[in-house]
């Protein structure tokens, strides 16, 4: 916890490595992992997320205790904003069937609608620069049209990998049928 407070610290490869020890310590369960957590949230949230990140990439099962201790933490909401996908739905996934987490809800909030939502406001401020008189800047940066049609050819490919997972999951889940 003391190297993380020292401003502008670059850490050497014993301090990576060290750290890392520590901290795989307390994911463990160490007796004290409830306090260093949060000590360790308070004082930098990015290297608990990051940490928490590369712990589920050493090996994916290891989400269970991450769960256990963003819950203890109440952080559930920060690691589901992690930009590590993966790891995003695999939390989202268990916290699901915690019945911490509506995931429904939570796919529609965050995937298709901010795709959405991203393309609207791109359209919308690309429309508002066209139709000014005189020609305004737009408060975004411009998509191409090659770069639009990729979204919207991202946007139908996932309905069509929808319907092939419904049809999947079937097979598979006949409880579902």
């Amino acid at each position: 916890m003391g190297l993380l407070q020292v401003p502008d610290a670059n850490w050497n490869k014993i301090c990576v490595e060290y750290s890392w020890k520590l901290l795989a310590m307390f994911l463990a369960g160490h007796p004290n992992h409830q306090l260093v957590f949060m000590c360790l949230w308070q004082i930098e949230p990015t290297y608990l997320t990051d940490a928490f990140c590369d712990f589920y990439e050493e090996n994916p099962l290891n989400i269970l205790r991450i769960l256990d201790v963003a819950q203890d933490l109440k952080i559930l909401e920060s690691l589901l904003d992690v930009r590590l996908f993966t790891f995003a739905l695999d939390v989202a996934s268990l916290a699901s069937h915690r019945e911490y987490l509506n995931l429904d809800k939570w796919l529609a909030d965050n995937f298709l609608r901010a795709m959405v939502a991203f393309l609207e406001v791109k359209i919308e401020s690309e429309k508002v620069a066209r139709m000014s008189d005189p020609t305004i800047n737009s408060r975004t940066l411009s998509l191409n049209p090659n770069t639009i049609a990729i979204f919207l050819r991202g946007l139908s490919q996932t309905i069509g990998i929808i319907r092939d997972l419904v049809r999947l999951t079937r097979d598979f889940v006949p409880e579902l049928v």
